[in-house]
């Protein structure tokens, strides 16, 4: 073939392509793989990497066909990975600073191919470069471990065997070993050899097996322990992942009986008294599974889960919080006020009148507290159902001035929480909607605005009507017209008869004064004029408007003139004694001078005259 090298020692049956370029180097006369690469334009890291360039390249030098080299390159993935064939391995996996063999198969290899130099004769087998094969499937034999330079790392296994026959390492007589079934397993994987260890192990990743071998060996063989050191065991053959093979290799009812029987056992004497924490039991393998977002592990995590949540209580089998089981069968305190929209604190407060909480939520972390899925979904969905009033502004579309209190909301239905509070300016969204969605239906469509027509928050703001008592005009059927701004979509685009609305909200023809009117005419705020009416100090008779039958507040003039002698206003006696307002008010309750009403600010309140003139020694009137 054109352009290949003169010397071409045969490739082995699962050998690299980077493991071949560093034979095929020193066949040909150089010292290393990085001069060989370099020479004809390659680069071991992208071998390495089975980056296809340089497969190429390496396929024309030695004549060995593409595909074959492409079948055992490794490519790097993400996250520390790499993939093998179909086989998917991690890096950790992978021996990166020290080298592996088999003496006897360098032996053999030694007395084959007499061509070739004996340092050219090995050829690296692909199961040498992993940790979790530590015999030889062949010779029954341990495979020596060495630890090598940087400069031999990159995957140059020639020039490693001969740093390590100068170094006086090798050659040294195979000390036996057995090549377990875990190991022909994972070895078989690698090579693309068909081999199975039943369904439920098949159907895991190659890095997920050789992971789970381990930690359920562990959890088997010393329960509870997070980060075995091997020694602490037993030695270092691998017979921990052999027990976790032959555990997980029994198929998936033999592992869920495992599980099941590794929780009932560390509740005896023997192995501890008690209720212990499903780390304490599975140990390194709850480690793993809780520590590693990998949805390899999902069906191996979901069985512990259901095992611990079913045998355990909650406390101590709360380990896997992250798990779809624990979503699906509980909340965390931290998951549960996300859902809500609340801080931890206020859903705190709102489980505990609930008798939601755990009896030791106090010592615990918010997302270490478990919930049951099933009240506590119940109480979320009705609290996403409270609306506030400035939310109920927005939905209908009006300023939030006009829906902030509850009295201008009493059309509406004060929504009542789980645990039977009725939190302040709290509504049924679905009322809410309702409502909006029967004031604009049965509204004509209109084009544009005229002078003859007002909007809905023109009627609140030049009519001065509430919004409640709108809606209850509008729902009476004692408005007659109502149209609706094309392209609108809220309250904004209501609009009403001028001439009717204004009919509609006129006052009544006694004489008398609204509450608003009273307001500015008294000078006492809306609370104390509403706190006489309710304690008999002031009259407040009702007037019916003639004009449209409703009953409004007709206070009195000569009522008003009364109060004013009897009653001043902290603002008023200020004035009226040159004086400063907060100083005033230190010196009045100093004196002990009752107030009216008790629980309002100070600039509502108000004095008996008879009082403050018996404190100031004076009669003079305000």
């Amino acid at each position: 073939m054109r352009g290949t090298l003169p010397v071409r020692p045969p490739i082995g049956a699962s050998e690299t392509p980077v493991a071949y370029a560093s034979r095929l180097a020193r066949a040909n006369g150089f010292d290393s793989i990085w001069g060989f690469a370099g020479f004809f334009g390659m680069d071991p890291h992208r071998l390495r990497a089975g980056r296809l360039d340089d497969l190429k390249g390496l396929s024309r030098l030695s004549g060995v066909a593409l595909p074959r080299l492409e079948s055992m390159a490794g490519r790097f993935l993400r996250d520390g990975r790499m993939r093998f064939g179909d086989e998917i391995v991690t890096m950790q996996g992978i021996r990166s600073t020290t080298i592996a063999f088999c003496p006897a198969c360098i032996a053999e290899d030694l007395r084959s191919c007499e061509v070739l130099e004996e340092i050219e004769r090995p050829w690296q087998r692909l199961e040498w470069r992993f940790r979790a094969i530590t015999a030889c499937g062949t010779h029954d034999a341990r495979l020596e471990e060495h630890r090598i330079p940087p400069r031999f790392q990159t995957g140059d296994f020639t020039g490693a065997l001969d740093w390590c026959r100068s170094t006086g390492l090798v050659p040294r007589k195979a000390q036996p070993a057995v090549f377990t079934r875990r190991q022909a397993y994972l070895a078989g994987r690698l090579r693309g050899e068909t081999v199975t260890a039943g369904a439920f192990v098949d159907g895991l990743a190659w890095y997920a097996a050789a992971r789970m071998f381990e930690c359920v060996g562990t959890a088997d063989l010393a329960p509870g322990m997070i980060r075995f050191r091997k020694n602490d065991i037993l030695d270092d053959m691998g017979a921990v992942a052999d027990r976790g093979f032959e555990i997980l290799s029994d198929g998936e009812k033999a592992f869920a009986k495992w599980i099941t029987d590794r929780i009932e056992r560390s509740r005896t004497k023997e192995t501890g008294a008690g209720w212990p924490a499903s780390r304490s039991i599975f140990g390194d393998l709850a480690d793993t599974l809780e520590r590693t977002p990998d949805p390899e592990y999902v069906r191996i995590r979901a069985m512990i889960v259901e095992a611990s949540l079913d045998r355990l209580p909650l406390a101590a089998g709360s380990t896997f919080l992250g798990t779809e089981v624990v979503m699906r069968r509980y909340h965390s305190l931290r998951s549960a006020s996300s859902d809500a929209g609340l801080t931890a604190k206020r859903m705190t407060e709102i489980l505990h009148e609930a008798s939601l909480l755990p009896a030791n939520a106090s010592t615990l972390a918010p997302e270490r507290i478990l919930l049951p899925a099933g009240p506590v979904d119940t109480l979320i969905k009705n609290l996403r159902n409270l609306v506030p009033a400035a939310e109920i502004a927005r939905i209908f579309g009006l300023p939030e001035s006009q829906t902030r209190t509850a009295v201008e909301l009493t059309c509406l239905t004060r929504m009542a929480c789980p645990d039977g509070r009725i939190p302040d300016g709290a509504f049924d969204r679905r009322d809410v909607l309702a409502l909006k969605k029967r004031l604009l239906a049965g509204a004509e469509a209109v084009d544009r605005m005229t002078d003859d027509r007002i909007t809905l928050e023109g009627c609140l703001r030049h009519f001065h009507v509430r919004f409640a008592d709108l809606v209850a005009m509008v729902e009476s059927g004692r408005v007659g017209w109502r149209g609706l701004l094309r392209g609108s979509k809220d309250l904004r685009g209501l609009v009403f008869d001028r001439e009717e609305m204004r009919r509609l909200t006129a006052k009544a023809e006694d004489g008398g004064l609204s509450l608003v009117e009273a307001m500015a005419y008294s000078g006492f705020h809306k609370t104390v004029l509403n706190h006489f009416v309710a304690t008999g100090i002031l009259a407040r008779p009702e007037a019916v408007n003639p004009h449209n039958g409703r009953k409004v507040s007709a206070f009195r003039t000569a009522d008003l003139d009364a109060l004013r002698t009897q009653f001043v206003t902290l603002t008023a006696l200020a004035d009226e004694m040159n004086t400063e307002k907060a100083k005033l008010w230190k010196e009045i309750a100093a004196a002990g001078i009752a107030k009216f009403p008790e629980d309002v600010p100070v600039r509502q309140v108000v004095y008996r005259r008879s009082d403050v003139n018996a404190w100031t020694g004076s009669t003079c009137a305000f």
